[in-house]
């Protein structure tokens, strides 16, 4: 995980964070600090702007292209981020979807899980493959195996809708 701050020059300055992780090459984009804001799995429609910090996953290398083609200052310390992306209060986890499941047929961006449970989607298992490109347009079915990252009480109250079954332990 790096920060990424967002320079006057940037041309992800007023841009929704859903419109910068379709980007060619962009990171998994797990949080973002505006102003005094820090969110995690922050909503796709949020706004980028100037001084923004963005916490980014990925390889170094890919997280560095971005920075350098965004003209975002790269920084390997979580300074903004270190409490919420602390192991004791968030991390990863993998969730089953039941074939009772009111999110199969539906996508990620429609299910808006960032927004209404605060689920960052990582990757889909599917079968004997692992989809980690147009994660949001991908449409859910049963049996996927939802890789995530969130604050675990978010994840805990998610997990309370019985639309995906958590098989990963977590603190509770």
């Amino acid at each position: 995980v790096f920060e990424l701050t967002v320079s006057a020059d940037s041309p992800l300055v007023g841009m929704a964070l859903g419109e910068a992780e379709s980007l060619h090459g962009a990171p998994l984009l797990l949080a973002l600090k505006t102003g005094n804001d820090s969110r995690l799995a922050p909503p796709a429609d949020a706004r980028i702007w100037v001084g923004s910090v963005i916490g980014a996953m990925g390889p170094r290398q890919q997280i560095a292209d971005f920075a350098q083609n965004n003209m975002l200052r790269m920084s390997t310390r979580l300074r903004e981020f270190g409490d919420l992306f602390n192991p004791s209060r968030a991390g990863i986890s993998e969730a089953v979807i039941p074939p009772t499941s009111k999110f199969i047929g539906k996508t990620a961006a429609e299910l808006q899980l960032r927004r209404q449970y605060g689920l960052s989607l990582l990757a889909i298992n599917r079968d004997k493959t692992v989809i980690r490109e147009n994660l949001r347009d991908t449409a859910l079915r049963a049996g996927d195996m939802l890789v995530l990252h969130s604050i675990w009480q978010d994840l805990a109250q998610a997990a309370g809708k019985r639309d995906f079954v958590i098989v990963t332990d977590y603190p509770k």
